[in-house]
């Protein structure tokens, strides 16, 4: 006879895999005949995107561009430094396993290391490791039984967890293009040196079934002013942007897990905009938005028949149940003696902190390595400008609850809140580091299906035995076993709690 159930039907992330993979790209670049020659090269910034993806059998390809940002020193001394902007595409293929074309992939790059090199007065060499930080993760439909309809006989041990039911995932592309002004008080552009960006202000709210998201592009420009053509300049400005991401069903304990990524990002430095306050970007921004709400759900764990045989097919799952995103924020101090040159001011700073790494034991973390913070300052009367990155030895423990100590990967570490002080030629830095920690609690879910009740075929059962304890035994293990339930053996052997049994503990079986 066909066993009926009932099942509530979930969906959850498999296993994720999270990992870095480093490539190096290298780029000769050509000064464009509107520059003078370059007799040194001072700093290079690259800027990294990933604007696809593409899941391969053995790995994944990633199409993107590098934007280059080089500071240069020219041949010429009325011109002292220079810079040139300049963009190139880059395909990788990187290598990694359990990895499938049905995978949910994201890929977020960032620039490790940059060598560069001056082979002659109009070409530089520029040689850049890029981390590729990997995300692959399946969606898997479970069916959680919660009890069977159309039979008495069978026992069953229900088990009750916490689940982050997926209900839908959505991915929005926001393409602009903005002009973007100085404010008043600020010189006007003269030459582009730098520009980094960063995705602040996050936030978003909920109308109907739609989900407006939002934020701001921070923009940290250095460049050369129109009235000053040696004097090195600093700006921020903020690009806002928004975007609508519709769903099916937002309920009222819809909740909601938003990543924000910068695919793609042009600064336009046209010759006839540069000599104004206003400078041109394009943008490309992924919004991916995870949408799932978090259920208590009481399903069958384990399941026989007292009075029959039972065959069925097993399917297992090895599921992530539930998952957080935990920040842990570590202030770091620090006073450089004799940092910079004498008669240099700072005029930027870049911090670098993929040269730490995070050392993971049971609840123990320990963030170790070197924070780089790339130091440029200016002469203050020959407008010479020196690049040099400082080192400051990082050796901190992050605590971690015993609760959250399941499958934890740390997928980003970020400086925030930096600030440096100069007293003639030392420095005093601070900065907040802040680790941001993914915890994935995975779990191994088994399920049955095609359930048939049959004769019972174990002409062995004893109507009575005695059987003695043997580790990792549980009452519902000897009930199984003997084909009748826990409440019985517990009430024939006086056991007051049938949670509780002792290895060598002699227990009257009666069926």
């Amino acid at each position: 006879m066909k066993i009926e159930k009932e099942d509530k039907m979930i969906k959850l992330y498999s296993e994720s895999i999270k990992e870095n993979v480093t490539s190096w790209i290298e780029q000769d670049i050509i000064l464009p005949d509107t520059k003078p020659d370059a007799i040194k090269v001072v700093n290079v910034t690259v800027n990294p995107y990933v604007t696809d993806v593409e899941p391969l059998s053995s790995g994944v390809k990633v199409t993107g561009r590098l934007n280059y940002f080089i500071i240069y020193k020219a041949n010429d001394s009325e011109m002292g430094i220079r810079g040139v902007l300049t963009s190139s595409p880059y395909s990788e293929i990187l290598n990694l396993k359990n990895i499938n074309t049905d995978s949910n992939i994201t890929v977020e790059p960032k620039v490790k290391n940059v060598i560069f090199a001056l082979p002659n007065e109009r070409k530089i060499s520029v040689k850049t490791e890029v981390i590729f930080r990997v995300n692959a993760s399946n969606l898997t439909e479970v069916p959680l039984t919660q009890k069977f309809v159309n039979s008495n006989s069978i026992q069953t041990k229900i088990k009750s967890d916490k689940f982050n039911n997926i209900i839908e995932t959505k991915c929005e592309n926001i393409v602009s293009r903005e002009d973007i002004m100085l404010p008043e008080e600020n010189s006007d552009f003269g030459e582009i040196l730098k520009v980094t960006t960063e995705i602040i202000n996050k936030e978003y709210k909920q109308s109907y079934n739609k989900l407006l998201v939002k934020g701001d592009i921070l923009l940290k420009i250095l460049y050369l002013s129109t009235e000053n053509v040696n004097e090195v300049k600093k700006a921020e400005l903020l690009v806002p942007f928004t975007s609508m991401v519709e769903f099916n069903n937002i309920k009222d304990v819809s909740e909601f897990d938003i990543r924000y990524n910068i695919k793609d990002f042009n600064v336009k430095a046209n010759s006839d905009i540069t000599s104004s306050k206003t400078i041109s970007v394009d943008y490309q921004i992924a919004v991916c938005v995870l949408m799932f709400e978090k259920e208590e759900i009481s399903y069958v764990d384990d399941f026989y028949s007292e009075d029959n045989d039972l065959t069925y097919d097993t399917k297992n799952a090895r599921v992530v149940k539930s998952f957080e995103k935990i920040e842990k924020n570590i202030e770091i101090k620090s006073s450089i003696e004799n940092a910079i040159n004498k008669d240099y001011g700072v005029v930027d700073y870049e911090v670098d902190t993929s040269y730490l790494i995070v050392k993971e034991n049971d609840d123990k973390m320990l963030l170790e390595g070197n924070l780089k913070i790339n130091v440029l300052s200016e002469n203050i009367d020959s407008s010479d400008v020196e690049s040099k990155v400082i080192d400051i030895h990082i050796s901190e423990r992050i605590e971690i609850d015993e609760s959250q100590t399941n499958n934890k990967k740390v997928t980003e570490i970020k400086a925030e809140n930096v600030s440096i002080s100069q007293n003639k030629q030392d420095l005093s830095i601070k900065v907040n580091l802040i680790v941001c920690i993914e915890i994935d609690s995975i779990i191994d879910v088994s399920y049955a299906q095609n359930i048939d009740l049959e004769e019972l075929t174990s002409e062995d059962l004893d109507s009575m035995s005695i059987y003695i304890v043997k580790p990792n035994d549980t009452l519902w293990s000897i009930a199984k076993k003997y084909k009748t339930n826990v409440q019985k053996i517990a009430t024939i052997n006086n056991i007051e709690n049938p949670d509780v049994i002792s290895v060598g503990q002699k227990l009257l079986i009666i069926r």
